[in-house]
């Protein structure tokens, strides 16, 4: 085995934490933690937080990969378990000695929730439609009548199922066929009265489709209809107590850029009201706090993402926790009012944190964590309008004036997001274990720094944006401990569209790397899964003069582009496209010989992320070899691709798997 492949391996099969649960009065909090082997087999451990001690205590390990947690009361626990070789999961109470007793198999679990008043356990599946609901046959085909095709459409047609736990008989009821129609890409919330649940569901509309919210009867399948999507659209949140109330982030569609803002729905009345609406940040509400008429929420605040409570009644907000990095999942204890939450840094994968007046402290779960050669520096870098750009620097041990190394700048995604946090996928330290430093910048459109500093990148993709990367790699390649004759640019979705932008309208960079990058935005945006947000992202005007298909040929540097099979948002065309016409059109093109330095990845079973582990194994094995060869550094064993073909699956078939 190659050191590199090693560094790869060792990072990737690093415990993580996935799921947290705590039980309507807060004596139970559980958190479960899997483990990869070598073989890429996932392990799952379930630990109980000790709330006397604060300290973790195993309950339960288990051989394969919990998908899902629940605790339902004082003593029972539920998991939903992955099947050996097989989709489905099966749904699984733990006894008092750790042992599981199975209580039924079901279709992938995403979610379940405890509902103490009722005595039972609410357990959301992604399930293959059936032919017949009689038979196990599966839907493979659809004849459509609507577009677009959706993630879910690319392999197996996918659909909602819904089911309820009974906890004292253990009987499972599938509910009604009709809640096939929610959306399941956004997030199920049910209501207190067990009967019901807050989700969204796609309408179709003149060639693209509309996200409306929607209130959903479990037992005869009917929705009604809380809010329908015309100049906003509601993604479904958090319930309050008493049944009346959705705390929901509102999408504002129809304005010179996207923005967002907190709504309180009101689900009697069906109205709603914005909150906090002097907020210059884009929250994402978690839950309501109880007996008192607060959100906990979460925002990207100044390359954070952070923790805040807000006030319906005062409408204004208070920030919760000042610790670097990203919180994610949270937990309010209901006597307490402690929050319990998964908070990650970017070189934290996630511990289970306790918040209590301002104050986070770790659990100690998981135990382990990656451990990384290199130093990280956050860094403020005014632009050429004096403008602060916020980066993280990341720099092997080696780095110094006398050993300069290479620099990559990393693009993130979005393009509304932020770099704060931990992303398996999108790591720095595989490439720093390879003696490459590597620069993180939050540019133009990145959310945590006020809406202007979104809207000035806004219907601009190939202008402010860049100009902000150049800005920041000019001023790092200043450092002596860079070498400023090899900078890479690397990014994925709207990163790898920037990187792939930079590579043909610059000469700043000596190889590019573009992962689920758009080639053409003109035929993008009539393609992509979700039409009419990015016709309102992509300005008719840009998309044309700003799509690197059309500076094909002013491409002189090596270029590395991946893309997975099954990916709707940046359909995979958009990448045999681009792989097509460098190869005949770019500065590099192939020769007589069909040699050329341009590399193409394919990862057939792979959507518009990278999720699996033995993707993004096969990702990062790729991105670097390919910079190995590029800069002579860390010279892998592993030969890097010799010819197209070791790096491209070819299409033929069933290819997709």
């Amino acid at each position: 085995m190659t050191k590199s492949t090693q560094a790869i391996d060792d990072f990737l099969n690093s415990s993580r934490l996935t799921h947290v649960a705590m039980n309507k009065d807060g004596t139970r909090i559980l958190a479960v933690v899997d483990t990869v082997e070598v073989s890429g087999q996932v392990s799952s451990a379930l630990y109980q937080i000790d709330q006397e001690k604060q300290v973790p205590i195993l309950l339960a390990s288990r051989q394969q990969r919990v998908t899902s947690v629940c605790a339902a009361g004082a003593e029972k626990i539920y998991l939903s378990e992955q099947l050996a070789g097989q989709s489905g999961n099966i749904v699984v109470e733990i006894e008092e000695n750790g042992e599981g007793r199975e209580i039924a198999r079901v279709e992938r679990v995403f979610s379940m929730d405890s509902n103490e008043h009722t005595g039972t356990v609410l357990i959301q599946c992604i399930a293959p439609d059936r032919v017949d609901r009689r038979t196990s046959d599966y839907l493979q085909h659809r004849l459509r009548q609507h577009y677009p095709v959706r993630t879910n459409d690319t392999g197996t047609v996918e659909i909602l199922e819904i089911f309820t736990l009974d906890t004292v008989t253990r009987k499972l009821r599938r509910h009604h066929q009709d809640l096939a129609q929610l959306s399941i890409e956004h997030q199920v919330f049910p209501h207190p009265d067990g009967l019901r649940v807050l989700a969204n569901r796609v309408r179709h509309s003149r060639g693209e489709i509309r996200i409306d919210l929607v209130l959903a009867d479990l037992i005869n399948g009917t929705v009604e209809v809380v809010h329908e999507e015309a100049d906003s659209r509601l993604l479904a949140g958090p319930i309050s107590m008493d049944g009346k109330y959705a705390a929901v982030q509102e999408m504002h569609l129809n304005e010179r850029s996207e923005r967002r803002s907190l709504t309180v729905v009101d689900l009697v009345a069906f109205s709603r009201s914005s909150l906090v609406s002097g907020w210059d940040r884009w929250p994402t509400p978690l839950a309501w706090y109880p007996k008192e008429k607060s959100i906990l929420v979460r925002a990207d605040d100044d390359g954070n993402t952070s923790l805040f409570k807000a006030s319906v009644d005062r409408d204004c907000v208070e920030k919760l926790a000042d610790d670097e990095g990203a919180y994610g999942t949270s937990l309010i204890h209901p006597r307490t009012f402690d929050i319990y939450s998964v908070h990650a840094t970017m070189r934290n994968s996630g511990h289970l944190t306790r918040v209590r007046n301002r104050i986070a402290t770790t659990l100690g779960i998981p135990e382990d964590q990656p451990q990384f050669e290199g130093k990280q520096h956050a860094i403020t870098i005014l632009n050429r309008d004096g403008i602060p750009i916020k980066c993280w620097l990341t720099l092997p041990h080696t780095a110094g004036s006398e050993t300069p190394v290479p620099l990559v700048v990393w693009v993130h995604g979005g393009p509304a997001v932020s770099w704060a946090g931990w992303r398996w996928a999108r790591s720095p330290w595989p490439l720093v274990a390879q003696g490459m430093a590597v620069l993180m910048p939050d540019i133009a459109m990145s959310t945590g720094y006020g809406q202007d500093f979104i809207d000035r990148g806004w219907g601009d993709w190939g202008g402010t944006p860049l100009n902000d990367l150049l800005d920041v790699t000019s001023e790092v390649g200043q450092r002596s401990d860079i070498d400023v004759t090899r900078k890479a640019v690397i990014g994925t979705s709207f990163g790898g569209y920037l990187a792939t932008w930079a590579a043909a309208r610059t000469k700043e960079f000596q190889a590019a790397i573009s992962h689920a990058g758009i080639w053409d935005l003109e035929l993008f945006h009539p393609t992509t899964d979700d039409p009419a947000r990015f016709r309102r992202r992509m300005p008719a005007a840009m998309r044309r003069p700003h799509s690197p298909r059309w500076w094909v040929h002013e491409i002189d540097i090596p270029m590395l582009i991946s893309q997975g099979g099954r990916d709707t948002c940046v359909p995979r065309e958009q990448a045999f496209l681009q792989w097509s016409e460098l190869l005949s059109s770019s500065n590099l093109s192939e020769d007589d010989q069909g040699q050329s330095p341009h590399r193409f990845l394919y990862l057939p079973t792979e959507g518009h992320r990278i999720s699996t582990i033995h993707g993004t194994r096969e990702w990062y094995r790729a991105v670097t070899g390919f910079l190995n060869e590029r800069f002579f550094v860390a010279k892998s064993e592993e030969p890097a691709c010799q010819s197209s073909d070791d790096c491209i699956t070819p299409v033929r078939g069933n290819s997709d798997g």
